[in-house]
């Protein structure tokens, strides 16, 4: 049964450090409209959760009191996206027919064709082989259109240019053992590419960075942006085998684009030299490993966003795959969301605040061993400066499958939507704690 209180604020103190306390025994006599805190019963008004109109673009109401994505049925092929909206995979730029495909050109554009043989001197009829070259002989506001092929090479942007390949299934560039391109430049652009390499794509410090249509195939690190200011959009990052993205400090806006398969964590961000903020709207973070979304002292605003299927890693024995990690004095906001499918913890506030707005939770499942299962789990590190805390409004808890919210030495408060189907473990069928609006 589906219940919501109303306007609660329940503080629960006894959590002290990482480990996790043992289970609170259940109290005798709890009814189905009733949640246990702090080993008591406490009644609940029955919640009618979120209503039709309040679904934001990109999502459908269920029918009952949450909104879903609309998505496709089957994942994307390699390459192809799809985000909240789109009922079917796209793929993630057009490619034309012409040798330079749709990309836009004027007398300044410098050209690059991998296939040229001749005396180069960066036209249409002689463009360079490589496009470090191209960039090299690009004035400030120029374009290097870049035909197919691939392109064994380093790139690094200096400059205010664009680079603009024909388009990422077409335009291959391997940093191999390095970064396939770093920008360093204010207002630099990069597009239609595929980037490959130890690291994909990097803006380094000050740099101001607009990327898109792009499929990254970092080996190790997908997307790296250190202490400078980047709008990624419309974008593919790929099978990272350490971090898909990283921001070090500095701003990030991940716009309609995917992370999926990362092999360890997807997006995260953390301070560098400076504070971090990281902005995720209309996306889908899809089938990362051990951690979705990741940030320890920094903020991290999700809308319209999915966060779903994180799996455990096959090197570490914790077993976790959680949706959403803050920690450290981080600010989560998420907002018009969805976090579902992913493993012993949906959302994890440690130490920071977290405020969620008409976002369902759902499908939280046990780890490996069949502990936990819980939808926002709350709590503070002994010694930290900042109790954990957070803010629930309109939010949906469904099917998780130990509890709704748990919170330990921790302040959480509640307005509206609802929670409820949870499938509690056998050895603890409710909560320590739980309290959601």
């Amino acid at each position: 049964m589906r219940v919501a209180a109303a306007a609660a604020i329940i503080a629960i103190v006894g959590w002290g450090g990482e480990t996790e306390p043992p289970p609170a025994p259940v109290p005798v006599g709890c009814g189905a409209d009733m949640l246990v805190v702090g080993g008591e019963c406490v009644p609940v008004a029955v919640g009618a959760g979120m209503s039709e109109d309040e679904c934001a673009d990109g999502f459908v109401h269920d029918g009952l009191d949450a909104c879903q994505p609309v998505l496709p049925d089957a994942p994307c092929p390699a390459g192809e996206i799809a985000v909240p909206g789109m009922s079917e995979c796209a793929t993630l730029a057009e490619c034309g027919e012409a040798l330079w495909g749709i990309i836009e050109t004027d007398g300044a554009t410098q050209y690059v064709d991998a296939a040229f043989a001749g005396t180069s001197n960066g036209s249409a009829d002689a463009p360079w082989t490589t496009i470090s070259a191209g960039v090299a002989a690009a004035s400030p506001g120029a374009t290097v259109a870049i035909a197919a092929g691939s392109y064994p090479e380093n790139v690094v942007v200096t400059d205010v240019i664009t680079l603009w390949g024909r388009c990422p299934e077409l335009v291959v560039v391997d940093g191999g053992s390095g970064t396939a391109v770093e920008v360093s430049a204010a207002a630099a652009v990069v597009r239609g590419l595929q980037l490959g390499g130890v690291e994909g794509l990097r803006a380094a410090a000050d740099a101001e960075l607009t990327a898109a249509d792009l499929w990254v195939r970092g080996d190790a690190r997908g997307v790296l942006v250190d202490d400078s200011a980047a709008t990624v959009t419309n974008s593919l990052v790929q099978e990272a085998a350490e971090l898909a993205v990283l921001l070090e400090g500095g701003s990030l806006h991940f716009d309609r684009s995917v992370v999926r398969d990362a092999l360890r964590f997807g997006l995260v961000a953390a301070p560098g030299a400076g504070a971090a903020e990281l902005i995720v709207t209309d996306s889908l973070v899809d089938r990362a490993t051990r951690v979705g979304v990741f940030a320890q002292a920094a903020t991290v605003r999700l809308a319209r966003t999915v966060v779903r299927d994180t799996q455990p890693s096959d090197e570490d024995t914790s077993g976790i795959g959680y949706g959403v990690n803050v920690q450290s004095g981080a600010q989560l906001f998420i907002a018009d969301s969805v976090v579902e499918r992913n493993i012993a913890i949906g959302v994890r506030v440690n130490a920071s605040h977290a405020q969620l707005d008409r976002t369902t939770i759902a499908d939280t499942f046990p780890d490996p061993e069949g502990a936990r299962g819980v939808g926002i789990e709350v709590g503070d590190i002994e010694g930290a400066a900042e109790m954990g805390s957070a803010s629930l409004r309109d939010v949906v808890l469904v099917r998780n499958a130990d509890a709704a919210v748990r919170a330990f030495g921790t302040v959480v408060e509640g307005e509206g939507g609802g929670a409820g189907d949870t499938a509690p473990r056998a050895e603890a069928a409710q909560a320590d704690a739980a309290a959601f609006g």
